[in-house]
């Protein structure tokens, strides 16, 4: 059920961003989420609807927002670590753990999100062009990505995800640590992917028009002495594509053992440093619009026990050279 948040705003919030005014009201909620409830016009401020997260507040007057009831934690945990962050009669969101198929590609018969899912929810749509070994997937993460992965319950709703997905109406947030210490703040990585004839099981970049046209923005969180973790936001969705445009700028994922670069040696981690078992890569968020009813859904997944702990690492690492 929606509800209402009204707050009288006085002299104390003019001249500050209407989000950051709002998250003060919502300390539970995050900034994405937040910004993405302003964008979606559900904010009003002295009777009209505002739709920009950084309007400045000139005068007090009243905040009025309709809370969407996004979240519903159904399940604490299904098999494999499975855990279940939202559903409704035409979605399902899951986190996913690393080492998890989204759905089973393996000549061993191997389960992914998609088929053990199915045996507590039941059969999920599947569309014509895709057959039965895709039902409900609407996008796909590596095997040892963990994070955010969004099914469909009904043709209709699987339908209008892949096509939010396709048409880039989905905003991805990943989280990565990458060997390296990044050069710039904040970069733009466009660079055309495919195979190629000396690599045929792997994503390479390729010459321009020899491949599909990807692109991939970066901004540096923290930089430590040999690695730096930062927010990755892939605005197409190409396969491999943050791990194969990370290593292409030379920065890449640390435990990526695929697309590591050949010839030329990594920055070391440091000595002592905690082993991971996969490459470095979390889908920590998802915004979309509800594929049926409309309104903006927004999802976090924190960071998972093994990055957590690698980065805490480098952090204390770092923190004891500064000394």
């Amino acid at each position: 059920m929606d509800q209402h948040l009204r707050v009288e705003l006085d002299g104390s919030t003019r001249n500050r961003r209407l989000d950051h005014v709002l998250c003060e009201h919502l300390p539970e909620w995050s900034r994405t989420r937040v910004q993405s409830l302003i964008k979606a016009g559900h904010v009003r401020l002295g009777g009209t609807t505002v739709k920009k997260p950084g309007l400045v507040i000139l005068e007090p007057g009243l905040l009025e927002v309709e809370l969407l009831e996004e979240r519903q934690e159904v399940a604490p945990e299904l098999a494999a670590g499975l855990r279940i962050v939202y559903e409704d009669a035409h979605l399902l969101v899951v986190n996913k753990p690393a080492g998890v198929l989204t759905h089973t590609n393996s000549p061993t018969g191997e389960q992914g999100v998609a088929e053990l899912l199915a045996e507590r929810y039941g059969p999920f749509p599947s569309l014509s062009d895709e057959g039965e070994r895709r039902a409900g997937v609407a996008h796909r993460l590596d095997r040892d990505t963990s994070g955010l992965l969004v099914l469909g319950r009904s043709v209709a709703a699987l339908e209008r995800l892949k096509e939010m997905f396709a048409e880039r109406e989905v905003e991805k947030v990943y989280l990565a640590l990458c060997h390296g210490v990044a050069r710039f703040d904040s970069e733009w990585i466009e660079a055309e992917l495919g195979r190629t004839e000396k690599a045929r099981d792997k994503i390479s970049v390729v010459p321009p028009g020899e491949g599909r046209a990807a692109s991939t923005f970066y901004q540096v969180l923290e930089r430590h002495n040999a690695t730096t973790y930062m927010e990755v936001r892939p605005k197409t969705g190409r396969t491999h594509q943050v791990r194969v445009h990370m290593a292409h700028a030379g920065l890449p994922l640390v435990g990526d053992e695929v697309y590591k670069p050949r010839g030329r040696a990594l920055t070391a981690l440091p000595a002592g440093a905690p082993r991971l078992g996969r490459h470095a890569l979390h889908a920590a968020r998802l915004t979309f619009p509800h594929p049926i009813e409309g309104h903006v859904l927004s999802f976090e997944a924190p960071l998972p026990a093994d990055m957590q702990v690698l980065l805490d690492f480098v952090r204390k690492d770092l923190a004891g050279t500064a000394q």
